[in-house]
């Protein structure tokens, strides 16, 4: 890979002339990989494990790409690792190409027939889970021969890194994403959960007004590592609680199902969560949907807009619309 590097460079250690001058540097991959975990480990010894190579090789790479480029990465002591100003700049140089070349990988498999490979398709809760299995019944109904993968805690940064091909998200989490398309699979608003006694149990639905002297527990805000904008369950659930009228101070935060289910039993709180998730609902938790959140928090399949052309997407969508329809029981 040729890399030509231009601008100012940061104040602190001087760059090696070469790199200072923007000139092309052919970079090994492997010793992108290595330089980029040592950066992320902050440790050579842990580094070589997970390379699965020895301390002694891994450091000889980095010195022989040190003396390459005429900088140092690395400041070394007994106790800790630390990047210098240029190691910080080819972390983030590097980390764009390795992503680059994974792509580039991802987009040529996929210009093969659906029969000549896998597809991966990914979700993030239970509740997609089950559309999951559905579409995964029409996909075999009409390619037998299709080999399918299935991940569990594909997010939008997975998908962007082409780590699944497809994956079940909330509505709202690709909104304002014009790298994605998607196709409608559920609509769905938010639904108070609450203990199988509590008076709500006798309703039909309950307004915001009901909540309004309520402890509300919701998920916790997730955000990304990968440079990706997007908005998190956690952020769509506040702003439709807020624009109702709620209180901000009212909302406590749970990180997982466990931790959101124990606190509504254990401390008699109301969980505030997308219709979708009613798939938690046992013998002793149930929920009704909220009158004034309708809106928002349907489950879609999305993909990268730029394989909207893929022969896998063209199967995607056939089995997404009957999915959505409700024809994906066998006839």
């Amino acid at each position: 890979w040729a890399v030509g590097v231009r601008g100012d460079w940061p104040k602190g250690e001087q760059p090696g002339r070469r790199l200072l001058e923007g000139i092309q540097v052919l970079f090994d991959l492997k010793e992108l990989e290595s330089f980029t975990e040592i950066a992320r480990l902050r440790n050579f010894t842990k580094a070589a494990a997970v390379l699965h190579t020895t301390q002694p090789s891994l450091s000889r790479t980095i010195r022989e790409l040190e003396e390459r480029l005429g900088v140092t990465l690395f400041e070394r002591t007994t106790r800790k690792v630390v990047l210098t100003d240029a190691g910080e700049l080819l972390e983030r140089c590097a980390r764009t190409i390795l992503a680059s070349c994974r792509e580039l990988e991802s987009a040529l498999q996929k210009l093969a027939s659906p029969g000549e490979r896998g597809l991966a398709i990914g979700y993030g809760s239970r509740a997609q889970f089950d559309r999951l299995l559905q579409l995964v019944h029409i996909l075999h109904r009409d390619h037998p021969d299709l080999d399918i993968s299935i991940s569990h805690g594909i997010t939008l940064e997975q998908l962007y890194l082409g780590q699944a091909d497809a994956a079940f998200m909330m509505e709202q989490t690709a909104s304002g994403q014009d790298w994605v398309d998607h196709i409608p699979i559920d609509s769905s608003g938010l639904s108070a959960f609450f203990p199988v006694e509590h008076p709500f149990s006798s309703r039909a639905d309950v307004s915001v007004r009901d909540l309004a002297d309520c402890e509300l527990v919701i998920p916790s805000r997730h955000t990304s590592d990968k440079g990706i904008q997007f908005i998190s369950l956690h952020d769509q659930i506040c702003s439709a609680l807020l624009r109702c009228g709620l209180s901000e101070s009212q909302f406590i935060t749970e990180y997982d199902a466990q931790s959101f289910s124990a606190s509504i039993l254990n401390s008699r709180r109301i969980g505030i969560m997308a219709d979708s998730s009613a798939i938690i609902e046992n013998e002793w938790i149930t929920c009704r949907p909220i009158r004034e959140c309708r809106e928002g928090f349907g489950i879609i399949l999305a993909w990268r807009r730029d394989e909207r052309n893929a022969a896998f997407v063209r199967m995607l969508r056939s089995a997404a619309t009957d999915l959505s329809q409700n024809r994906y029981k066998s006839t």
